[in-house]
């Protein structure tokens, strides 16, 4: 039931859309101990994520004393807004998420896409407050400050989505293009749709498609199976089957998913099964599935 919970997490997050893309922070490992420390006098817990935020660009674009109490106080508001929408819609919010969870457990499409949908209604109020922020942080930035930004955050979207692969500097060079076209076209989480599954499988060659994909599938073992305890002996024959079902699929997230299920079957004991929780999907990596590696 934990993980079915974290499940519907996961998917209402997914319903709200991509509020926070605009103005998301460059996320390194390093970053995450310092929002924890309470020693900035820029905010902290209470100031809904501006010690985080601010902490985190300040290293890419050296913000004032000025610029930094600019953005703790819209972050701040944000944060307000934020919990008097859920405080003023508290029982339609339990009902939408009751909703989404009845769907998906159901399985019918038409239920979790109509449950989907009244979701992202219902919080269309919330992508209204994150775009309003999003925009007056953006203007306490130079245009200097804007541009470094942007590209950090390019470099940080293209490492998470390509890592473990090594690019090449022409490869960054086409990814970060495919970035700025989509931010020009107002697409909307731009640097999502820059990185599309699509755009990733066009401009990695065989070999960097295949260590993504068995990265991935490592991952997803590692995450649905971890209850299980495998041993070393199992962890190797895993380790195989992802190879294998890299080089079968590519980037293909959904159907590598599938078959690696079915592998893991094989690979489980009676009572390694038995330890492992229902489990009605699981999260999937990356957006469209081009289909295997070429």
């Amino acid at each position: 039931m934990k993980r079915l919970s974290l499940l519907m997490g996961a998917v209402v997050l997914a319903c709200a859309g991509s509020l926070w893309a605009a103005d998301q922070p460059v996320v390194r490992v390093e970053d995450r101990g310092a929002e924890q420390q309470g020693d900035n006098p820029w905010g902290g817990r209470d100031k809904g994520g501006a010690t985080y935020y601010i902490q985190s660009i300040d290293k890419v674009v050296h913000l004032t004393d000025a610029q930094k109490q600019a953005m703790t106080d819209i972050i701040t508001a944000r944060q307000k807004a934020m919990q008097d929408f859920s405080t003023q819609n508290a029982e339609k919010l339990k009902a939408a998420n009751k909703a989404v969870s009845d769907a998906f457990i159901s399985g019918d499409q038409n239920a979790i896409a109509k449950a989907q949908s009244d979701f992202q209604a219902l919080y269309a109020p919330v992508n209204q407050i994150m775009k309003k922020a999003s925009e007056d942080l953006n203007k306490v930035l130079t245009s200097e400050q804007t541009a470094a930004l942007q590209d950090a955050r390019a470099m940080d979207t293209i490492k998470r989505a390509t890592a473990p692969a090594q690019l090449t500097d022409e490869q960054v060079k086409q990814f970060k293009a495919a970035i700025r076209d989509a931010a020009q076209n107002n697409q909307p989480g731009f640097r999502e749709n820059g990185l599309s599954e699509a755009t990733i499988d066009n401009l990695l060659n065989f070999d960097q498609k295949i260590l993504i994909a068995k990265s991935r599938a490592m991952q997803y073992v590692k995450w649905f199976y971890g209850p299980a305890n495998l041993t070393a002996e199992q962890m190797t024959k895993v380790d195989a089957i992802c190879t294998e079902l890299a080089k079968a699929h590519g980037l293909n997230t959904i159907e590598l998913q599938q078959d690696l299920s079915a592998k893991m079957n094989d690979v489980l004991t009676a009572d390694q099964k038995k330890a492992l929780p229902g489990l009605i999907g699981a999260p999937q990596t990356g957006g469209a599935n081009p289909g295997p590696a070429k």
